[in-house]
């Protein structure tokens, strides 16, 4: 049965505040991702692996450690109260997970949740139904270093090719985080330089508070973006000192940061 998504930014917030934030890991210093990132032709960074590696670049020229990868793959279907359970099973054999559901309640309403993975990667699924009849799925992947943002991007990959072969519309969201000693404002400067190295950025909006800002880009050099007042946005950057350590986390999004920053 054909499943038709409908895809919205205030959705899309919703199911990334279920997913809760990104971990941290470990990751290397110097760029590796650079070496699959061409600077030569940056109008169209189509695939998955080709705008992550981008990102990570982004945040190696950012940051200082503590790289870590986070990509979000999700999605909607129709479904009733009746079949819901069926439908349930039908998307995990679609997606070929074999890994068994856990009913929980959270925010007042019940969600299945189930984790998966390997060594350099976490899987985490979040299914739940809505009463507009349709059902909602987010499968948050964490990869560590570079070796597990390589496997995030072919679990993300493999995961989108399934779910389209099953008739069940997706979308997907990437962010790489780093770290620095930096303060608030000498990481946002640094970050700012970053983005407008590899092209034009164009900021189509910005939030600033005494710890944090975030803009949303419309770069030369990211791909296709979402669509905002003042443009397509393909790349989303944050920088938030904590207050108490004096660190300040660095995210880098595409086409917005994935969870939270």
């Amino acid at each position: 049965m054909k499943r038709q998504g409908r895809w919205i930014a205030v959705l899309s917030l919703t199911l990334f505040a279920l997913c809760g934030a990104a971990a941290s890991w470990g990751g290397p210093m110097l760029s590796s991702a650079a070496v699959t990132v061409a600077k030569a032709d940056q109008k169209q960074v189509p695939s998955i692996s080709e705008r992550v590696s981008m990102l990570w670049v982004l945040a190696e020229l950012s940051g200082e450690r503590k790289f870590n990868t986070t990509i979000t793959v999700q999605g909607s279907f129709q479904t009733t109260a009746e079949d819901w359970k069926d439908e349930r099973n039908e998307w995990s054999v679609a997606i070929k997970h074999k890994e068994s559901f856990v009913e929980v309640t959270e925010h007042g309403r019940t969600v299945y949740r189930s984790h998966y993975g390997t060594s350099s990667w976490e899987g985490d699924i979040l299914l739940f139904r809505e009463k507009d009849g349709r059902a909602y799925y987010v499968v948050t992947i964490k990869g560590a270093a570079n070796g597990g943002m390589k496997q995030s991007v072919e679990e993300a990959d493999r995961l989108r090719s399934l779910l389209t072969a099953g008739g069940f519309e997706n979308d997907w969201n990437a962010t790489v985080q780093t770290e620095t000693n930096l303060k608030r404002d000498a990481a946002w400067a640094k970050a700012e330089l970053a983005i407008k190295e590899w092209g034009s950025a164009n900021p189509l909006d910005i939030y600033e508070d005494d710890r944090t800002i975030s803009a949303s880009y419309e770069t030369s050099y990211m791909g296709e973006g979402v669509a905002m007042k003042e443009g397509h946005a393909n790349l989303q950057v944050a920088v938030q000192e904590n207050g108490i350590t004096g660190i300040t986390r660095i995210s880098f999004g595409t086409p917005l940061i994935s969870g939270e920053y």
